[in-house]
């Protein structure tokens, strides 16, 4: 629950900082740099007997400063990143189902707020390289949110090795009851440039989380997390990317990437595997570090190729396929899916204006467990307009597709969409969007309009 006090306390922060952007912009003249976005928005969603509405608001900002006293290019500045929802039509009645309850309707306020960064940094190019504290997310060895302070050294001006530590208390943003006491992230990794085509990293994320569940009751994830990737480019047209985890000293997943593009053949092509090797567990209402997925995810093999050819300035061709087995058939159940994708696509540039571009695609969907098999279209018409104006409509489909909302899987999903983006003065711009999906489940009508500042 999000109290008064905290909505006081999330208010009083943006506005001290929007009361810092004179000082910032008087800065950025003087070699530093501000940016930021502030966007208020609109949402409705229906299925023809059940609605939804929303205001939601964002703000982003980031400002920077040259700090001479600890060196030529020595920089210090803030990020900040928060979100404000706004039930419109009010909260669904405890108890009572509602197809469209999403996260923010298990709050008492209709109004809640969420802090994603803020937080201070400094930057150097000497032997500290970065010091950072406050709220901050990390994406280095697993994406995780926490409060609490990282710091980036380079003892080695001869030698490209970094080395960064971090620490601080996970933040488990849409928890209804938030109990932090016990609660801990602490980490490291190393950046090692071995040769200028070769690098690697090595790293370790240890996590004690105390979560609530839906139901009311209460786990702690006491849990290690060991990471080793390596990046190779042997050329400037080839690159491969290599990396395993290793969970409470278990082989939890691999992956593997490689592309090769040619730019005098307008050429591409491009690889993966992925294998997960122990089921990932996620918690309701939380942001798990370790799966940020809505359910549980059993061990499977995906491996995808992916071929582009260009011809011409006009003309491009793409096609590939992607598979997944699990290795247990026996498991699949919702979230969880043996399934092939074939695709083959055409598309056409600068027809028939100068910024337009046009795609159409053909896809066949094979699941062998559940007897679906299934031919499907796609397409897209993508009109520039003006500086930073677009207008786009389109359809695509999806044999498996969670609600972003809900977190239900819906089965055979075609969505039709369009969006339209209309900059009307300087860096204000206003967009709407609207799409429709269709489902074995249900159909289902979204329509979005915002207005958006960039500083």
């Amino acid at each position: 629950m999000i109290s008064a006090l905290k909505k006081a306390g999330f208010l009083v922060m943006v506005g001290g900082i929007l009361l810092m952007i004179p000082g910032l912009g008087a800065a950025a003249q003087d070699g530093g740099s501000f940016s930021g976005s502030a966007e208020a928005g609109y949402r409705f969603r229906t299925d023809g007997t059940n609605s939804d509405a929303d205001w939601v608001e964002r703000l982003y900002l980031q400002g920077f400063t040259p700090w001479k006293l600890l060196g030529d290019g020595t920089e210090v500045g803030f990020v900040f990143l928060g979100a404000l929802q706004e039930d419109v039509d009010g909260k669904p009645k405890p108890g009572k189902f509602d197809r469209f309850r999403d996260i923010a309707d298990s709050y008492e306020d209709s109004t809640v707020g969420w802090l994603y960064l803020a937080y201070g940094e400094l930057k150097s190019p000497g032997t500290l390289q970065l010091l950072r504290a406050g709220r901050q997310d990390l994406l280095e060895l697993e994406p995780i949110a926490f409060d609490g302070g990282l710091v980036c050294v380079r003892p080695l001006s001869k030698v490209n090795l970094r080395l960064t530590a971090f620490g601080g208390v996970p933040t488990n943003l849409y928890e209804l009851n938030d109990h932090r006491e016990g609660d801990s992230v602490l980490g490291g990794y190393l950046d090692w440039r071995v040769l200028r085509s070769l690098s690697l990293r090595a790293g370790y994320l240890s996590l004690r989380d105390q979560v609530a569940l839906l139901d009311g009751a209460e786990r702690t994830l006491d849990e290690g997390l060991a990471v080793l990737q390596t990046a190779w480019n042997p050329t400037r047209e080839d690159s491969w990317l290599g990396r395993v985890t290793l969970q409470d000293g278990e082989l939890r997943d691999v992956t593997v990437r490689s592309s090769h593009r040619d730019e005098d053949r307008n050429f591409n092509l491009s690889a993966y595997y992925t294998g997960l090797y122990l089921t990932r567990e996620v918690l309701p209402l939380t942001e798990d570090p370790f799966s940020i997925l809505l359910s549980d995810y059993h061990p499977y093999h995906q491996a995808g190729l992916t071929a582009y050819k260009g011809m011409g300035e006009r003309l491009g061709v793409e096609g590939g396929a992607v598979v997944r087995r699990l290795f247990d058939q026996d498991q699949e159940n919702r979230y969880n899916h043996s399934w092939e994708r074939y695709f083959l696509s055409l598309s056409v540039n600068k027809v028939p204006l100068a910024k337009s571009q046009f795609m159409i695609g053909a896809d066949w969907w094979v699941a062998e467990e559940s007897h679906n098999e299934t031919r499907s279209l796609r397409a897209e018409y993508d009109q520039r307009l003006g500086k930073g104006g677009f207008f786009r409509v389109g359809t695509a489909f999806d044999l498996y597709k969670v609600d972003e909302f809900t977190g239900e899987e819906r089965v055979d999903v075609q969505t039709y969409y369009t969006n339209l983006g209309v900059p009307v003065w300087k860096k204000l711009m206003v967009l709407a969007g609207y799409s429709f999906e269709d489902s074995r489940l249900r159909e289902v009508d979204t329509f979005r309009a915002r207005v958006r500042y960039e500083f």
